[in-house]
């Protein structure tokens, strides 16, 4: 949705929803860039992993799409976790293309941060900044989860990733990786998952973005990619403006894996790319 002038990967097992989001849902004209900048249109900076957990595992994604809107709130609506499970890992990611040295959020009911950015990204004439918050403890299984943010000034969406343990699913490894990649006009940005399985293995992707969309110029036609071969887009926000969630069954899971996304135009930002080994 940003422009330059002239993406739950999970593979997950992730169940995708938006539910309620507080910002405007028309279309805002997008904001302008100083013109594409070697930052931007090199993928210099791709998610990476933060977390790679082992164990009868799944995950589930739900995100939500802004509108350039300062202090995002809305309502995550979790589902499918299965009864008698727990709660492993909860991250709430809110993203900011104006970050400030730290932002707050509540979740819940209960209060986090003041915290740094995770990672930023500068590029044309905005820097991208993604806020992860541990929410863990206010997350009990499925249901309508209500966050609110501050100091956030300009957000194109909000993720939140919650990985469950139950007795009752297949040993399973899934890997976090996330971010801030402000990419844009012929970039392609890739993403590595290492220590996988030895045997080829079907499973899930998720790739979550920001500030996405298909509004004239030839916005459209991003690709992305598992180990060289497409397996999703265009990324045109598809959760709505301005975000986009993607949740793709995948297979040839190996030892090594990449995830890459190419920009033909559109300038936005990648933020998660989520791998689950199995697809449960």
């Amino acid at each position: 949705m940003l422009r330059a002038k002239g993406v739950v990967a999970t593979l997950v097992l992730v169940t995708a929803a938006v539910l309620v989001s507080t910002a405007g849902s028309e279309p805002a004209p997008p904001p302008g860039n100083g013109g594409a900048s070697a930052s931007d249109t090199t993928g210099d900076h791709p998610p990476t992993t933060s977390f790679a957990l082992r164990g009868r595992i799944g995950v589930t994604v739900s995100a939500l799409p802004y509108n350039a809107a300062g202090n995002p709130s809305g309502t995550f609506n979790v589902s499918g976790v299965p009864a008698g499970s727990t709660i492993m890992k909860a991250l709430l990611y809110v993203i900011d293309w104006q970050p400030g040295a730290a932002a707050s959020a509540t979740f819940a009911g209960g209060s986090f941060g003041p915290s740094a950015p995770l990672t930023t990204d500068p590029g044309g004439d905005k820097t991208l900044g993604v806020f992860r918050f541990t929410v863990t403890a206010r997350v009990t299984g499925n249901g309508a989860y209500d966050y609110s943010s501050s100091d956030i000034t300009e957000s194109y969406g909000a993720a939140l990733v919650v990985i469950y343990r139950n007795a009752a699913l297949h040993g399973n490894k899934i890997w976090i990786n996330d971010g801030a990649e402000n990419m844009c006009c012929g970039a392609v940005s890739e993403t590595r998952f290492t220590g996988g399985p030895t045997r080829p293995s079907n499973g899930r992707l998720f790739v979550f973005t920001g500030a996405d969309d298909n509004i004239g110029r030839g916005e459209s036609g991003e690709v992305i990619n598992l180990n060289g071969s497409p397996v999703g887009g265009p990324i045109d926000a598809n959760l709505g403006p301005y975000a986009s969630l993607f949740t793709i069954d995948v297979t040839g899971i190996v030892s090594v894996n990449t995830v890459a996304i190419s920009t033909p135009q559109d300038w936005f930002g990648w933020h998660l790319a989520i791998l689950s080994k199995k697809r449960q």
